[in-house]
């Protein structure tokens, strides 16, 4: 089994330089200013997937949590996140909010709590669906903007972020079946920085299903399982 250090050793012996990334159409129009985008779901490749990403009245809280390397010596201020969603029985959230958060080594036992939050979300369709169920990207703003460091050992820091999405209202009949999951990304498409994101070192926990802080690629051991469809919002302070 490859070891986290023994993952990133194999994918970051050459780190491109930070103004470098590849994009056609461009990352989410909410990623702005967009420091990080690992790249759009795609609806055409048949080992595309999607992950329990939700908390709601029917099956209580499950959060995925994206791998993202902060290189040596840099300074990121991250003044939002965004999660590509999947949304199934629905087409909203109630209330119209999410929870966040950054760690740091969270496999085992959730590692350390860098910072949290929640509030209000934007929410805009992207015009990509699985199975008949319609995806959005689900964005939340970080006020203040938490900054986050590489640190002085090569080749950084690795953070893990997380954006769970809600439907918890009592009264309202549609948080009892509706589902949220954060889609996945075989192709990058459209990545902004997509080389950041440490494949295979995702991470899930739940309160409903058996997953305590494990890797993502173990408890789901398919093909899609490696790069999750996220985004950073932010800027580069050094």
């Amino acid at each position: 089994m490859k070891t986290a250090s023994m993952v990133m050793a194999i994918g970051l012996l050459s780190i491109p330089s930070w103004s470098s990334y590849s994009q056609a159409q461009g990352p989410p129009a909410l990623c702005k200013p967009c420091l990080f985008y690992g790249g759009d779901y795609d609806p055409t490749d048949p080992i595309s997937t999607v992950f329990y990403n939700e908390y709601t009245n029917g099956v209580g809280l499950t959060s995925t949590y994206g791998a993202v390397l902060v290189p040596k010596g840099r300074i990121l201020s991250i003044s939002g996140i965004l999660f590509q969603t999947m949304v199934q029985g629905g087409n909203k959230l109630d209330p119209k909010g999410a929870g966040w958060e950054i760690r740091t080594n969270p496999v085992g036992n959730g590692g350390t709590l860098v910072a949290s939050g929640g509030g209000p979300v934007a929410m805009e369709p992207t015009g990509r669906q699985r199975d008949g169920d319609l995806e959005y990207t689900i964005s939340i703003n970080l006020n203040p903007p938490v900054q986050i460091a590489g640190g002085r050992t090569y080749p950084g820091t690795v953070y893990w972020f997380n954006v769970t999405p809600v439907c918890t209202n009592s009264r309202d009949p549609l948080c009892a079946t509706i589902q949220y999951f954060l889609s996945d990304t075989t192709q990058q498409t459209n990545g902004v920085r997509a080389y950041l994101q440490q494949a295979g070192l995702a991470v899930i926990n739940s309160d409903h299903y058996p997953y305590v802080w494990e890797e993502l690629c173990t408890a789901f051991p398919v093909q899609g399982c490696g790069r999750l469809s996220f985004g950073l919002m932010g800027t580069l302070v050094q």
